[in-house]
């Protein structure tokens, strides 16, 4: 591969990589070999500037960084930046995917992210005035936001997890290359593990109002993660499902009461087989449902509620797409979605001349509809009533390993169009 060709694909990762995106990585970096098995490969330094113009930053001017193979066959670095015309910033460093001490079972990940935009659309709610479950209000402002975090993954040895934890990298490259799920159980099939990831978040608003607004601009704590990965597939899955299962700790200080916080989310696929136009044709679901059961209980005189950034909402890039990130915050939400995903026979891009030098093993076409409510109590009854929808199509591809997602989505408020990176679940 040339020098160039090198330079383009850092290029349009760059470009991805400034995109949002949710999940316990900013980016997650897969393998399609057995790493483990080949001779330690030397680092391989990738960078290049980069520039562009959104509504929001104006023209911005950055530059991005990875290092593949960091002494570790399968462990990555990556380092990017960008500065704006209207002075907004940002800076995000992340080292993925080291085992530590030559352990097969254990992975360990760390990012971090510091940035200052002047000109963004936050929701938040006036917690002092009223510190009962509400809507955000919609505001033009200008904020400090950043995060840093640890996690530790620790794979269970049973099932594929006997492997080690490098075989959750490795994904089939194709449709064609993916294997039929015949067993259910973890002791036979999938990879079960435990995450422990200290964190530290935090949303500071330069506006006084919004700011006097908070009960507090951090959250900080531990959060502990059990999940269970039985598809076939991370980017692509046609058949299997996966459960997990969340606890999240804000153990509070002198100025925070902090919060507890728990997840539960279910995602199943089922394949509709292969057509004339289509390689593979996937129904995907996906619930979720959370609660934030010290919502009610004080610490010296304040609620143990988490700030609306860091709290049980719905809206934005995987749940309610069809409205504003964080429309809708509470205590407890129910949120379903459900995707018709197909892989088309017809594969034009790789010969497209912008991105010709990329690989791009993939391409996918996608209809979804989400259903959602928020409630200030936990109570499933009321989290079924008067229920939001949204609905839309997208266009997701497989770039260099990353997955780019296109999603156009509406509701009964206003449409939603998003350049983000993974799948929503």
């Amino acid at each position: 591969m040339s020098f160039t060709t090198l330079l383009k694909r850092v290029f349009f990762l760059a470009i991805l990589l400034s995109m949002p995106c949710q999940g316990k990585k900013f980016i997650e970096p897969t393998i399609t070999e057995d790493a483990s098995e080949k001779p330690l490969d030397k680092p391989e330094f990738k960078g290049l500037p980069f520039a562009f113009h959104t509504e929001m930053l104006q023209t911005t001017v950055g530059a991005a960084g990875v290092v593949k193979h960091a002494w570790q066959p399968q462990a990555t670095l990556f380092s990017g930046g960008f500065y704006s015309k209207n002075d907004s910033w940002a800076i995000y460093g992340g080292a993925y995917n080291y085992q530590p001490f030559s352990s097969t079972q254990w992975m360990i990940s760390a990012d971090i992210m510091r940035a200052h935009y002047t000109q963004g659309f936050y929701r938040f709610v006036n917690d002092i005035d009223d510190p009962s479950f509400n809507q955000p209000e919609r505001q033009l402002l200008s904020a400090r936001q950043g995060f840093s975090r640890i996690t530790f993954d620790y794979v269970l040895p049973i099932g594929a997890g006997k492997k080690g934890s490098v075989a959750t990298l490795r994904q089939p490259s194709s449709p064609e290359e993916l294997h039929d799920i015949e067993d259910w159980l973890p002791g036979q099939s999938g990879f079960t593990t435990l995450t422990f990831m200290p964190f530290r978040r935090y949303l500071k608003y330069d506006d006084q109002r919004a700011t006097d607004a908070q009960v507090t601009d951090i959250s900080a704590g531990i959060e502990l993660e059990i999940n269970y990965d039985n598809r076939n597939s991370t980017t692509m899955p046609s058949q299997g499902f996966q459960v997990r299962t969340r606890y999240i700790e804000d153990f509070g200080d002198s100025r925070r009461a902090g919060y507890s916080q728990i997840e539960g989310e279910y995602s199943q696929f089922l394949s509709l087989g292969k057509s004339k136009f289509f390689q593979q044709q996937t129904i995907a679901f996906n619930a979720l449902i959370a609660d934030t059961p010290s919502w009610n209980h004080k610490r010296n005189g304040e609620y143990r509620r988490p700030p609306n950034f860091d709290g049980v909402t719905l809206g934005g890039w995987d749940s309610l797409r069809g409205y504003d990130t964080n429309r809708f915050y509470g205590r407890a939400a129910m949120s379903y979605s459900l995707e018709f995903r197909a892989i088309p026979a017809w594969h034009p891009l790789p010969q497209l001349p912008i991105i010709e030098n990329y690989r791009l093993p993939w391409w996918q076409w996608v209809l979804f509809v989400d259903a959602g409510q928020i409630s200030d109590e936990f109570n499933l009854s009321e989290l079924h009533e008067d229920m939001k929808f949204s609905f839309g199509g997208g266009i997701r591809m497989n770039i260099e390993g990353v997955i780019a997602r296109i999603d156009y989505a509406k509701s009964s408020e206003d449409g939603q169009l998003r350049l983000i990176i993974n799948q929503p679940f």
